[in-house]
């Protein structure tokens, strides 16, 4: 869910994942959002479209953390990690 925190509304339901979500991160300088969970995939969000994407497949495990690279101009990387 996205909200809005000053009046405490949710404003959109990002509902790809199967299962909880675990880790969120938002990208720089782009309208990106990264997503990771127990479904072991990472998803990548336009948040200012609300729509995935695409999706990283690869882990064997839950997904515990996922982030842009601090500098993605140099490194347009995500990272995640799983148990």
């Amino acid at each position: 869910l996205s909200w809005d925190y000053r009046v405490g509304t949710i404003i959109d339901r990002f509902e790809e994942h199967d299962g909880p979500v675990r880790g969120i991160d938002f990208h720089l300088k782009e309208p990106l959002l990264v997503s990771g969970g127990d479904d072991y995939k990472v998803k990548v969000w336009d948040y200012k479209l609300r729509r995935c994407l695409f999706t990283l497949l690869g882990h064997l495990d839950y997904i515990r953390t996922v982030q842009f690279h601090p500098n993605p101009t140099v490194f347009p990387w995500i990272l995640s990690a799983s148990d």
